[in-house]
């Protein structure tokens, strides 16, 4: 009995329930047909928003400051990542301040400048670092012990940021920026007269240990011919050239492979003294990769539209409130 009861008030329920969502579905229906007819008798209004976020869009876009980017990969000679870091620092306030005359310096144009900011990153390698410290050192214990449990890794990034060999320099350009202002950006950089001056001393010294080297190594393998011949027959060099019995050939084949070593590694160096900060791998300007927010000929008209109709709906819905605050009581 008490079954037979309940069927009834749970059909009822159920009639409730599907009739509320009928009620809420036709609330929607007529929603979107006011908003669709609104829209339809204001067509040229929101066409002609269309068409001005359109125009807009397009100028934004064309005079947009991120269009184009380079990164290059900066390797720092002479231990001068101070005065690069420095440089770079100054180069990236100035471009943001719109100094006229410090685009004339870097060789763009004042009324359109193509370089508009710079940032520089080193490449981590701990080497760089090791290197700068003797085997037995203990001052790099310590400062790396200091390093690893009291400083954050910011901290840590910023400790040494100035000791690596490599850096990349980022360079954000107009859509006009081409590789020749990416070679302005480096001359400007490398034209200090102390790096200069510095280079070519470094450079002299080098090759004055080449040419050094070169010479003892001539000298070791004369002796070393008039030691094997003198071995070999057993009878003396005569009093131009006399070798004495207590000489070890094997330390003077081992200086050899020294400085044949030492000699590698100095032309290997002189390639890269080319300049005090040398870029590496080309320096190319490559199109920044677009984002939505860069899309501005559609953003703008989507918002215009937008911002047209929710101010429309605010006015629809401030005389409907107003209508129920002003009805008669009831």
């Amino acid at each position: 009995m008490s079954d037979s009861k309940n069927k009834p008030a749970e059909e009822l329920d159920l009639f409730f329930f599907f009739s509320e969502i009928k009620k809420v579905f036709r609330s929607w229906v007529r929603a979107f047909f006011k908003g669709f007819d609104f829209a339809r008798k204001r067509w040229l209004i929101i066409l002609i928003l269309i068409l001005v976020g359109i125009g807009a869009g397009y100028y934004l876009e064309q005079n947009s400051f991120s269009g184009n980017k380079a990164k290059i990969l900066l390797k720092v000679n002479f231990d001068m990542g101070n005065y690069l870091y420095n440089t770079v620092d100054v180069v990236d306030k100035k471009l943001k301040a719109g100094d006229t005359e410090f685009y004339k310096a870097l060789g763009l144009n004042p009324n359109n400048p193509t370089i508009k900011g710079v940032e520089l990153v080193p490449v981590i390698n701990v080497h760089d670092i090791t290197d700068d410290f003797e085997d037995t050192n203990r001052n790099l214990d310590a400062l790396l012990r200091y390093v690893e449990f009291n400083m954050e890794e910011e901290e840590l990034y910023q400790t040494f940021t100035t000791n690596y060999n490599y850096h990349y320099l980022t360079v954000s350009l107009t859509g006009q920026g081409t590789n020749d202002d990416l070679e302005r950006l480096m001359n400007y950089i490398n034209a200090n007269p102390i790096l200069k001056e510095f280079r070519d001393t470094s450079v002299k010294t080098i090759n004055e240990k080449l040419v050094a080297n070169k010479q003892t190594i001539e000298q070791i393998e004369l002796f070393m011919q008039k030691y094997l011949e003198q071995e070999s027959d057993q009878r003396a060099l005569g009093t131009q050239f006399y070798v004495e019995r207590e000489t070890r050939p094997d330390l003077l084949l081992e200086t050899k492979n020294e400085l044949l070593t030492e000699n590698q590694e100095l032309n290997d160096a002189l390639v890269f003294y080319k300049q005090p900060i040398l870029a590496l791998g080309g320096m190319q300007v490559y199109p920044k990769e677009p984002s939505l927010l860069d899309k501005k000929m559609i953003l703008l008209p989507i918002m215009l539209v937008f911002i047209f109709l929710f101010l429309a709906y605010l006015r629809y819905m401030y005389y409907y409130l107003r209508r129920i605050a002003d009805a008669p009581e009831e």
